[in-house]
């Protein structure tokens, strides 16, 4: 059986009212400074240095906003799928921001499978997801920190829909990019 990505993950708001039928491509935020922290391997610090980066925008503005688009380490609240880095930064720092917004699409175990039923219909439903919940992250924010997945290769699914996601994301130049390396696994 398969689950209808159009459909919200239960408990999860697709951040758009009933009358708002188009699907974004892009963000229409394109105000709010950009911060892109990525690598291309899982525990190679990206946490880490999305935490640092936070305390350190709060310090000079309380207006600092955190999305991670796609997690695949998630955990269950209140029926929905939130990424566990996007609940660790919101116990920490309290971002005020809908924690659905800071972690749209949760990649468990039949992700890819429910996925490959219709790519063509599915990637834009997912880029949609993405793009509403950063429009909604990044609502009224000076700064926001987007954290990349560390593992997008897991299943060519979740690697097409992380390209896609960035790209969309990231149309408008990025005002910083940064690269974490070093993790636990080096």
């Amino acid at each position: 059986m398969s689950e209808d990505l159009s459909q919200p993950l239960l408990g999860q708001p697709s951040f758009t009212d009933d009358t708002d039928k188009t699907l974004l491509a892009a963000p229409r935020n394109v105000s709010t400074k950009r911060i892109f922290v990525a690598a291309t391997r899982m525990n190679e610090g990206k946490t880490t240095v999305c935490l640092g980066l936070f305390g350190a925008l709060r310090s000079v503005s309380s207006s600092v906003g955190f999305i991670k688009p796609i997690g695949q380490r998630f955990i269950e609240v209140q029926g929905a799928k939130i990424d566990e880095d996007s609940l660790l930064l919101d116990s920490i720092f309290h971002v005020e921001v809908p924690i659905e917004a800071m972690s749209p699409v949760a990649v468990d175990s039949s992700f890819t499978r429910r996925y490959l039923v219709n790519p063509k219909k599915n990637l834009p439903l997912l880029v949609d997801r993405m793009c509403r919940a950063f429009d909604r992250a990044s609502f009224h924010k000076d700064y926001i920190i987007v954290e990349g997945t560390g593992h997008a290769g897991v299943g060519s699914a979740q690697a097409q829909a992380a390209i896609e996601n960035q790209a969309a994301i990231f149309r408008q130049a990025l005002e910083l990019g940064l690269w974490a390396a070093g993790g636990r696994d080096s």
